[in-house]
Order: structure tokens, then sequence, then C-alpha cells
């Protein structure tokens, strides 16, 4: 996983490695940043995948219970079935 080959590279003190398995993650330049500005980076890019897992699927919810507002969890499972088959 390139998560794990970014982290092996900084605790080794390859910032070059570092910065260019970096530069997969992440959509800017990374040939420039100093180490505090990789780190710093490193925290956004995790934030904001965060935020956006949270938000997608809380609207997929929301979608979900307003298109099929069933009581319990077994009759969604059942209209699920019926709609794949």
């Amino acid at each position: 996983m390139k998560e794990i080959k970014f982290i092996r590279f900084l605790k080794s003190g390859d910032i070059e490695k570092a910065k260019k398995e970096l530069s997969y993650l992440v959509s800017r330049d990374t040939n420039t940043l100093s180490l505090d500005k990789i780190i710093m980076s490193v925290v956004e890019t995790i934030a904001e995948n965060t935020v956006d897992g949270f938000y997608i699927t809380s609207i997929l919810r929301f979608l979900w219970e307003a298109f099929f507002p069933y009581r319990t969890i077994w009759d969604k499972w059942y209209l699920l079935l019926y709609l794949l088959l």
C-alpha cells in the first residue's frame, strides 16, 4: 500500500522517496515541500477523505430512508433482495 511505503520512507529519513510516494496521495507538487509541509499535507488528506466519506454515507443513508421508509431492517433487506433478483 502506498501509505505504508510513505510512512516507512519518512521513518527511515529518506525524504525524497517519501515525497515521491506522497505525490501519489495528494494533488500538489511535492518536490519543494519541507518535512513540516509533508506532514501537514498528509494530515489534510486524511481529514478530507474522512469528511468526504462521512458525507457520502450520510447522503446515501438519507436517500435510502427517503425512498424506502420501512420500519424494520428486515423489510429493507427483503426489498433489496427483491430488487437484485
